[in-house]
């Protein structure tokens, strides 16, 4: 079993170190790095695992792109169910859900 930590974390650092961690795999195929994420608040997670999954997500889409660019987009989806609670207000960091994906072109 898994067991996730759970740390107030910046997406915004993780995904920037992640993908200067790629930056060089990119280079060499001619492919550029793309970062689209607003600095949303800090939020709760485990900054080891989520760099392990964009790492996993970022070099696979980096091996598969022969020219073009990869773009990592980060938006933030407030949960409707929580996000209107009185016992979680809309800053809390369990109002919203972090939504990342990686494109390629």
């Amino acid at each position: 079993q898994v067991v996730l930590d759970r740390v107030p974390l910046s997406i915004r650092t993780i995904c920037q170190d992640t993908l200067t961690m790629v930056q060089h795999l990119a280079s060499r195929k001619g492919v550029l790095l793309e970062l689209k994420c607003p600095q949303p608040p800090v939020v709760l997670g485990d900054p080891a695992r989520l760099k392990q999954a964009l790492l996993n997500l970022l070099s696979n889409s980096i091996k598969f792109t022969s020219k073009g660019s990869v773009v990592m987009s980060v938006e933030l989806v407030l949960r409707p169910d929580l996000s209107t609670s009185a016992a979680q207000p809309p800053n809390s960091p369990d109002a919203a859900d972090i939504r990342i994906e990686v494109t390629d072109t």
